[in-house]
């Protein structure tokens, strides 16, 4: 039988992450038991988009576009493996002049849950204009490996898309579902600063800090320049399980947005 990376190349790990990982295999970061949070469309036929695509028609253009922006989106698991990469495919190579490439189309790399996380690396484009890259890092010292699982967090890009993320670990370890988090959703609507405009990574925005501090599930709903408190977007909110809610919206009249 053929291994993935034999039927599809994208599986295939360059030769320059072989030589910092010579036993690592690529795995479908959606698949399960691997889980996506913080999203409509966690990656079924390469869609990843926070707002329901069959609704987008009557939204504004800022959310057309915005919606698949991967924005407090997460990917969780349990793995034993000594060390975690990831290869992420993106939507576009687009540049903001403003924002760090680690911000807005970076993913980190956590271990740990809850308060207890901690950043192990930032992977992002290195180049204006890359719409693939690939990076990983050990969550241990190569020289004491202990064969422990770690809760990992993977943070997706704040003001980019994906097509496809895949996850590297050993040849030999084992990936398991995450651990629930603590506590229940938490929506976050707004503009800007919501979305995550102008972190330095992935995981800094205001809402994924708040995810990690109280351990909690989060969805965020910012849309730069877009929140305007459409009564299909209130419609859409109301239809999330949620234990808070936190908004901060741009209260402008569609008749008088600019």
């Amino acid at each position: 039988m053929k291994r993935i990376e034999e039927i599809d190349k994208n599986f295939k790990p360059s030769e320059a992450l072989l030589k910092r990982f010579p036993n690592i295999r690529f795995l479908d970061a959606i698949k399960e038991p691997a889980k996506v949070y913080g999203l409509h469309h966690k990656g079924e036929n390469g869609v990843f988009c926070r707002f329901p695509e069959d609704k987008l028609s009557k939204m504004s253009e800022g959310i057309k576009q915005l919606a698949y922006h991967t924005a407090g989106a997460r990917i969780r698991f349990r793995t034993d493996s000594p060390y975690v990469a990831v290869k992420v495919t993106l939507r576009s190579g687009f540049y903001m002049r403003h924002m760090p490439l680690s911000g807005s189309s970076g993913v980190d790399i956590y271990v740990g849950k809850g308060s207890d996380s901690r950043l192990v690396k930032m992977c992002s484009p290195v180049t204006v204009g890359q719409t693939v890259y690939e990076d990983g890092a050990y969550l241990v010292p190569s020289d004491s490996i202990d064969g422990k699982f770690y809760d990992i967090t993977l943070t997706l890009p704040l003001y980019n898309g994906i097509t496809e993320i895949l996850v590297g670990i050993d040849k030999e370890a084992k990936l398991f579902e995450p651990e629930p988090y603590t506590f229940g959703t938490v929506a976050f609507y707004g503009s800007s600063i919501t979305q995550g405009g102008c972190a330095s990574r992935s995981g800094t925005s205001y809402d994924g800090i708040i995810s990690r501090r109280i351990d909690c599930d989060i969805r965020n709903l910012g849309f730069s320049g877009s929140a305007v408190g459409e009564p299909e977007m209130a419609e859409y909110i109301a239809s999330i399980d949620l234990a808070a809610f936190v908004y901060d919206y741009d209260i402008i009249p569609r008749a008088l947005s600019i």
